[in-house]
């Protein structure tokens, strides 16, 4: 396939060639050129097509997922409450030597 500045080039030079045989030799080569584009962009468009249907698949497969994890048993929402802790004093820090814990 050609590079835009390839077929810059070329259609320069068929600008500048009065010979026809050479004019002609390179609008073939840009007309194959051409049909080369115009067959990858028709690949692309087909894989863009089938992975837009997929995306769409998986979309929808997800939301049936989500909307039965959702059904599930209801859940239990309220805090849990702390154990109590026991309250410390400040003798229970220190020992009987009087150093702290």
């Amino acid at each position: 396939m050609l590079s835009r500045e390839q077929h810059a080039e070329i259609l320069a030079k068929i600008l500048e060639q009065p010979d026809s045989a050479n004019v002609s030799e390179m609008v073939t080569q840009l007309a194959e050129n051409y049909a080369g584009v115009l067959a990858d962009s028709a690949v692309n468009v087909e894989q863009i097509t089938t992975l837009k249907k997929q995306n769409d698949d998986l979309v929808q497969q997800n939301m049936k997922l989500f909307l039965k994890i959702g059904q599930g048993e209801p859940q239990d929402d309220t805090p849990k409450l702390e154990e109590e802790r026991p309250v410390l004093r400040f003798d229970d820090l220190v020992n009987d030597n009087g150093h702290i814990f």
